[in-house]
């Protein structure tokens, strides 16, 4: 039988021999540290995240290479740095799954020239490999209808069809997105309506509308109306006054009292000169928060797999597989879970 048997041991850090310890800590370290990752980025300044790094932290950040920002999720301390910049490294790095011991870590596969236009580099190696995880596992089943639930805009989905051949349901709660993957999916060569998408919030009130969806669209097929594709202009900014004359050409700045007079020019050159020595700490913030992602992930991954081991009435095995090449995403695992076959 492929795969962890429900009854044996989860995947867990060396360290812990059960599930309730290694949440009871990964929850205090979150807590304790989620001034480091609970904002939105865009946020970071108004939110004061940088009054929030201890100050013995900063001249050590500041002082880090380019490679060395890239190098502290995996493991890279200095014995030299504050004692509690070290013990926050140690506990990033004893909280996260133990990635040696994870099976299936081969080579993604490329995916086709047509189904790459608007995928960033890093968004190919995650759909090309994630696919090419699930192509395995439904292939060895025998599955050719596959249901995806969160599917955004729809990336997984069309590779799944057009480079192995599967009809696939995407279920997404974002209209805009849902509108976004249909028209990409209709400005793709051969699009022949076996990759549909409903805006549904998957919920257990919802469970009718899923059904009826899957029995219309996955067991019978749909044809999708085409509509016009809206292309962007990507422009690359090298300085910052570029930036800004790119944003004053196509923002309009507008107050609801029309009595006051922006001077965005200035305001914004205003904050650019207060900030932009800031700019080295803002990118040691996002080390950090490189850091604790593999944490956060490995919390989420455990908690679902304690629920697979309460609720495995249907399931046969489960495994957690490094996907994705972590220097690369870090989005690395899959769970795979897998039940005991039923008819449709």
């Amino acid at each position: 039988m492929d795969g962890v048997d429900l009854k044996s041991s989860m995947y867990l850090p060396d360290g812990y021999m059960d599930s309730d310890s290694y949440i009871h800590d990964a929850l205090h370290f979150l807590s304790k540290y989620r001034w480091i990752f609970n904002f939105p980025v865009t946020n970071l300044l108004v939110s004061g995240v940088f009054d929030s790094v201890p100050v013995e932290w900063v001249e050590t950040l500041l002082s880090l290479s380019n490679q060395e920002l890239n190098d502290l999720p995996n493991g890279f301390m200095k014995e030299t740095w504050p004692e509690s910049l070290q013990e926050f490294c140690k506990q990033c790095q004893a909280l996260k799954l133990p990635l040696h011991s994870l099976p299936g870590n081969d080579s993604g596969y490329d995916i086709p020239t047509h189904l790459c236009h608007g995928l960033t580099i890093k968004k190919q190696h995650e759909v090309a490999r994630l696919a090419a995880l699930i192509h395995k596992e439904c292939s060895s089943r025998r599955i050719r209808r596959i249901l995806d639930i969160g599917s955004g805009l729809g990336y997984l989905d069309q590779v799944l069809h057009h480079q192995y051949g599967y009809e696939v349901l995407g279920l997404e709660s974002n209209p805009h997105h849902v509108e976004k993957a249909e028209v990409r999916y209709q400005g793709l060569r051969a699009a022949d309506g076996k990759v549909s998408y409903l805006q549904c919030e998957v919920s257990a009130a919802s469970k009718e509308e899923v059904q009826l969806a899957i029995r219309e669209k996955l067991l019978a097929g749909v044809t999708l109306k085409k509509k016009r594709r809206r292309g962007v202009r990507k422009t690359r900014h090298h300085t910052f006054s570029s930036i800004l004359e790119d944003i004053l050409l196509r923002y309009d700045f507008i107050t609801e009292d029309k009595n006051v007079v922006l001077n965005v020019r200035q305001d914004l050159t205003h904050l650019w000169s207060k900030y932009s020595g800031l700019c080295r700490l803002a990118e040691a913030v996002t080390g950090l928060q490189m850091m604790m992602q593999s944490v956060a992930e490995s919390f989420v991954l455990v908690d679902k797999m304690i629920y697979l081991q309460e609720n495995n009435d249907t399931l046969l095995s489960y495994d957690l597989i490094k996907v994705m090449d972590d220097n690369i995403s870090a989005r690395c695992h899959a769970l795979v879970a897998r039940k005991y076959s039923s008819a449709l």
